[in-house]
């Protein structure tokens, strides 16, 4: 059974949240510095 738009984007953000340090870990290990990643996460969140 599908589940409503609504809490589906709330799960999404729970689980997002959840794993937001891991996430940014590695975005971390991909860019050269803190401020790029720090970056990246926020463009990240305006999209979601």
């Amino acid at each position: 059974m599908s589940h409503p738009p609504a809490q589906r984007q709330d799960q999404f953000l729970r689980l997002f949240m959840a794993c937001e340090q891991a996430l940014r870990a590695f975005v971390r290990s991909l860019v050269p510095t803190l401020n790029d990643s720090n970056d990246i996460m926020q463009e990240v969140a305006v999209v979601l």
